[in-house]
This record gives C-alpha cells, structure tokens and sequence, in this order.
C-alpha cells in the first residue's frame, strides 16, 4: 500500500510541475501562485475529516509555522521563475534534490546523524545533477541558472526540517500543511496581488492545485504506510516522470542535459536514502 501511495504522490507532483508550465504561459506570472497556495490548502483541508489532529498553538510554534510558510514561498517564487523561463523539469531536478539538502540540514541543525561520507556525496550528487542543467534557463547566466535551481532543492530541504520539528511538537500534518500553504499564499497576495482572472483562470488554477494538494495527501499517507527510504526513492522519480508529460505533450525529445540531470537526481537520492 505505502507503494502505491508513493507512486501516486510522484505521479500527482509531476502533473502539478507540469501544469506550472501551463499557467506561467496562459496566466500574468507570479500572480497567479498566490491564488494556487489558497487552493492547495483547500485541497488539503477535508483530509482533517478523515484525520482530525488540531493542536494547541504555542508561540514557537506559530514562529515555525511562519517561517515554514515563507520558506515554501520562496521554493515557490523560484519554482516559477525557472519555468517561466525553462522547462517544467528544470524546477522538478531541483526540487527533487531536497531530501539531500535535508539531510545536510539535519545533520548540522536538527543534530541527526551524518557521516562525513554522506555529505561528501551529497555534494557530489547535487553538483552533478546541476552542471548539466547550467544552460537550461534562458536569459540567466550560467552560475546563477545552478545556484537558483540548487536553492529550490534548499528551501524545500529546510521545509521539510521544520515540519519534522512541527510532527516532534504534536502538531497534526494535516494542520501544518494548510496554515503553511496559507501563509505562503499570503506573501504572494500581499506582493502580486491577483487581477482580472476569470473563471476560467480559477478552473484552471484549482485543477492544478488538485495535483500538488493531492501529491501532499498521497506522501503523507505513504509514510505513514511505509518507510521513508521508500517513499523517497519513488518520488525521486518525479523529473523523469515530468520529462515524459513533457515528452508526450510537446512532441519532441528532452534536451541530454535535462535528461541527465534527472537520471543523476533520481539515482542519486535513491542511493541517500539507502545510506541515509
């Protein structure tokens, strides 16, 4: 079962990733991703029916849940830029690679355990799933094309720390995700307030926040099935999953460079998860 929920997760982050595509070419940019993270916590929201965990609020952790949600802007604020500029899987490579910035992160800040080895190949597989993307973002120097998608892996990295100090705290997962999608979406109204959508734009934008709301519920429910070494290794499986949409959709081949990279991420964060 943790398998299925696992690929469903993978499936459902690629379809979202995709999309993203979609709306930066249809819709007016970075307005539209604060309208998406309200719709993400409404998606999110009628699993607390099923799982109705809502705990009290202390003050260090109302700073977390803040924290967290500006963190998830801004892996969202990048996430955009590179597709609105480069291809979907672009972004996906970098996100991909949080659960090796988590493991570096947790090493140094949370006071996990990590051997000198793993952050050696943590930075191994980081640069080399990121060289071969350098040229991938038009109009961005080669440098700031690695150190842009490196940071989409770091925030989502850091994210995924403050939800492990939140799931220490008793907080229900369920709580977490839709005040941090809140908050998120706020510094996006507050900053790119939304204007002239129609309905249609609001269909548009809801179908997508399905996929990525759907994605949270589907790994949510993997690792409570299953082993995080499981749930990692398949949804390390999210760029080349993105590649093929993109594949089929466009009609045409993957650049090598993309393609590599997303072999390398996908490999590689099987192996972390392995050691890890």
């Amino acid at each position: 079962m943790a398998l299925s929920f696992a690929f469903a997760a993978a499936m459902s982050t690629a379809l979202g990733m995709f999309l993203t595509k979609s709306v930066t070419q249809r819709l007016p940019g970075f307005q539209t991703v604060g309208v998406l993270f309200i719709y993400n916590a409404v998606v999110a929201a009628p699993v607390f029916i099923l799982k109705p965990t809502w705990s009290h609020l202390r003050i260090v952790d109302c700073l977390r849940l803040f924290v967290g949600g500006t963190t998830t802007a801004l892996g969202a604020w990048l996430i955009f830029l590179i597709v609105s500029r480069s291809l979907a899987s672009a972004a996906a490579i970098g996100q991909s690679l949080s659960p090796a910035a988590m493991l570096v992160i947790s090493a140094y800040f949370l006071h996990s355990r990590a051997t000198l080895a793993q952050t050696l190949l943590v930075i191994l597989i980081v640069a080399a799933a990121l060289y071969p993307l350098r040229n991938a973002v038009e109009g961005i120097s080669s440098l700031n094309t690695v150190l842009l998608i490196g940071l989409i892996g770091i925030t989502g990295g850091v994210n995924t720390a403050i939800i492990s100090q939140h799931l220490k705290a008793h907080l229900g997962l369920v709580q977490i995700i839709v005040i941090q999608q809140i908050v998120a979406g706020l510094w996006f109204l507050i900053f790119y307030r939304p204007k002239g959508f129609t309905l249609r734009d609001h269909l548009s934008l809801s179908r997508r926040s399905v996929f990525m709301g759907g994605a949270w519920i589907f790994t949510s429910y993997a690792l409570t099935h299953g082993s995080p070494v499981l749930v990692q290794s398949v949804t390390a499986t999210v760029p080349i999953l993105t590649l093929g949409l993109e594949t089929i959709a466009y009609r045409r081949s993957p650049s090598a460079g993309v393609m590599i990279s997303a072999v390398v991420a996908g490999a590689g964060i099987c192996v972390l998860a392995l050691m890890y």
